[in-house]
């Protein structure tokens, strides 16, 4: 049996969607999702539940870039730092922000993990931007400016770098149409119907004491001084680091290294403004999506209309007036709410230069460093942390008093790292023994493990594959589909190839896959090579009674009159 404790009112934690009386949401918390990357938050979001996704328009090119008083729309071809007056040296001149910063990480992206944490785990961003890259103190600037990581300079190199070599610049972000806590409420229902009720859930529990006892008996819990019914033979922390470093565990000197981690750690403020207008007016701007930047307090600001049933202009929506993090963020989380609604409109008017900034209907701030529950936005190593205190922070207590989330995983500040974290425990408490393990589920690793279970039809045998089952992704194939041929000028070649068309089609039979969509017989291809090989190749599909027809010039013209053949050929 499993139960699930909540110390707030609602389910999701940092996945958190806003919806106003009127009917427009907006999220204040997670709201972009690089499923083509985030390959374990896409299964669950796209195949386990079946969520409808949006496009979230990351980019639109009349967006604007407001720096040191100074406008451009984000398609200018000179988003240059001499546009904006940044003192840089010549050589930095005539360069965008993204090229400066490519050209200044490469090196660390070209090496692998263990090499680059060695070498640079002690480097802050800025320290290593212009004590190893080299550039001045005014391209480092406008790097932090545009790229958000000015409030990041602090952090540890290698946190930022994994972030961008996992995202290129040109990544694919989505959204869960209609929200995404749609993720959240598929997964509590999931939940709730287990059956036998078998999986419970329980609101407004905050855990305060976890009393351990054994490793054969984790212990108890306690909520507020009152001891909690149940025989628990696991627990599983699944909240922030700050907010775990704030449950009493016991006996402490079990938990002094976990403690030190849950302290030590670093985390990033987040805040986000929301305002919704009757009119989208920045739609009168051809402004469709997309975000603006500037070095004002609101930095970035989100046009992205997440109520994608609603088309037209003047039904209104909410957008993101104002989204801020780390030291950006603290501005803000100290204002009183209609002070720093007041202060993103503001702002939003200088950008924009619109009356209608001020015809807003409501205003909304979250501050997750002000939130009691998460205390703090996402987990961000500063330099010597992920060296120092990263195993720990997801080490189990005696393999009985378990940790999980983003901030144990190296996806920091993602749905995908919380996801990682969880299946890292999965696999740990349900470890299985396989008698062999399959790694590479495509064709030749779904017929290996088809033959060996009728070999050793008392084994078992594990496939493990990183995308779908029978793909062809990291195949020396160009596309989804890969020729097969059985002409060679090789006998031995020719031999194989005829002795494998019966072995695939079996191996379709037997993984109950339709004729033909494993390996197609019916449709053939064209091979052209020279006069010697293609004698050669006939001569054996003669011999070996293969199905292929060799043709003269007239006949491949007649037959295909795309292609262009003399009579010598």
């Amino acid at each position: 049996m499993v139960q699930l404790f909540e110390a707030s009112n609602r389910l999701g934690g940092r996945i958190y969607t806003y919806r106003t009386p009127n009917g427009y949401i907006t999220e204040l918390g997670a709201m972009r999702l690089p499923l083509d990357q985030h390959l374990l938050l896409a299964t669950y979001i796209k195949k386990r539940f079946g969520l409808p996704i949006k496009r979230f328009q990351h980019y639109n090119p009349n967006t604007v870039v407001y720096l040191n008083g100074i406008t451009a729309p984000r398609s200018s071809v000179d988003l240059f730092p001499e546009t904006f007056h940044f003192n840089v040296s010549d050589k930095e001149k005539g360069q965008t922000p993204w090229a400066l910063w490519e050209n200044a990480i490469k090196s660390l992206l070209d090496m692998d993990d263990a090499t680059r944490l060695r070498m640079y785990g002690a480097y802050s961003v800025q320290f290593y931007l212009m004590e190893v890259a080299n550039l001045s103190r005014g391209a480092v600037d406008f790097i932090g400016l545009m790229l958000n990581l000015e409030a990041d300079m602090y952090a540890s190199i290698v946190e930022i770098a994994r972030d961008f070599k996992l995202l290129p610049a040109n990544v694919n972000f989505s959204h869960i149409d209609g929200g995404n806590d749609l993720l959240i409420n598929a997964l509590a229902k999931a939940c709730q119907t287990v059956p036998g009720g078998r999986c419970s859930l329980y609101l407004n529990r905050p855990i305060t004491s976890v009393l351990y006892s054994s490793s054969s008996h984790a212990g108890t819990l306690e909520s507020n001084g009152v001891t909690i019914p149940g025989n628990f033979t696991d627990i599983v922390v699944a909240t922030t680091a700050r907010a775990a470093n704030a449950i009493d565990f016991r006996p402490r000197i079990k938990f002094i290294t976990k403690y030190q981690a849950l302290r030590q750690l670093n985390y990033a403020c987040a805040s986000k403004i929301a305002h919704s207008f009757s009119v989208r007016w920045w739609e009168k701007q051809v402004i469709t999506g997309g975000h603006s930047i500037t070095d004002l307090p609101v930095r970035f600001v989100y046009y992205y209309n997440f109520n994608t049933t609603s088309n037209r202009t003047e039904d209104g929506a909410l957008m993101l007036s104002s989204y801020t993090w780390s030291q950006d963020a603290l501005l803000w989380s100290g204002m009183r709410d209609n002070q720093s609604c007041r202060l993103a409109l503001d702002n939003l008017n200088v950008i924009h230069a619109a009356s209608e900034v001020y015809s807003y209907a409501t205003g909304q701030t979250y501050h997750w460093c002000n939130d009691p529950y998460s205390l703090g936005a996402y987990a961000l190593f500063t330099p010597y942390q992920e060296a120092n205190i990263h195993n720990d922070l997801g080490a189990s207590i005696d393999n009985t008093v378990h940790f999980i989330g983003e901030h144990t995983s190296l996806a920091h500040a993602w749905v995908e790292g919380a996801v990682l974290s969880s299946m890292r425990l999965l696999m740990h408490l349900q470890e299985e023994v396989f008698d062999m393990a399959i790694i590479g589920g495509g064709p030749i690793g779904l017929a290996t493990a088809l033959t060996m279970s009728q070999k050793q039809p008392t084994w078992r045998i594990a496939i493990i594959e990183r995308f779908q089952l029978g793909n062809t992704q990291g195949s020396s194939s160009s596309s989804d589909i890969r020729q097969f041929q059985e002409a060679y000028a090789e006998w031995y070649m020719s031999d194989l190839g005829s002795l494998a068309v019966p072995m695939w089609q079996d191996l379709e039979s037997r993984a109950k896959l339709s004729p033909g969509s494993l390996l197609n017989t019916s449709n053939g291809f064209l091979y052209i090579d020279s006069t010697t090989e293609t004698s050669s190749a006939n001569n054996n599909c003669r011999n070996l009674s293969l199905r292929c027809v060799l043709l003269n010039p007239t006949e491949l013209k007649y037959n295909y009159s795309f292609i262009s053949a003399s009579p010598d050929q």
